[in-house]
């Protein structure tokens, strides 16, 4: 619990150290780097969470949870899809 928590203000001084640069170096405003900031960084992890992460090797996939047969649907309701219902 400790390293995370360390591993993550970490990270999180390396990553606001780039806005605080810009402000020294080239005087940009740090509320318009900060946000941009954030938008690249949500669309990092959204990325990585929808893309490389997603189906990883040796990880179990999930079947979702509406095509298990209990919650399939009853057979008078898969006989009535017909448009004479």
């Amino acid at each position: 619990m400790v390293c995370g928590t360390l591993a993550a203000t970490l990270a999180g001084v390396l990553w606001l150290l780039f806005p605080g640069w810009l402000r020294v170096r080239l005087g940009t405003d740090e509320v318009l780097t900060t946000l941009m900031m954030s938008l690249i960084g949500t669309l990092v992890l959204q990325y990585l969470t929808a893309g490389l992460m997603r189906n990883l090797p040796g990880r179990a996939r999930r079947r979702p949870a509406n095509t298990s047969p209990r919650h399939s649907a009853s057979p008078a309701d898969r006989e009535c899809r017909q448009p004479s219902c």
